[in-house]
């Protein structure tokens, strides 16, 4: 798994927008 510094900012982004999403639709 080597990825490339750019890939893996680009990864973590869409994790993390999924996360924001996900904890604004239903936070507990």
């Amino acid at each position: 798994m080597a990825e490339s510094p750019e890939e893996v900012a680009v990864l973590v982004q869409r994790v993390v927008k999924d996360i924001n999403s996900a904890f604004k639709r239903n936070p507990h």
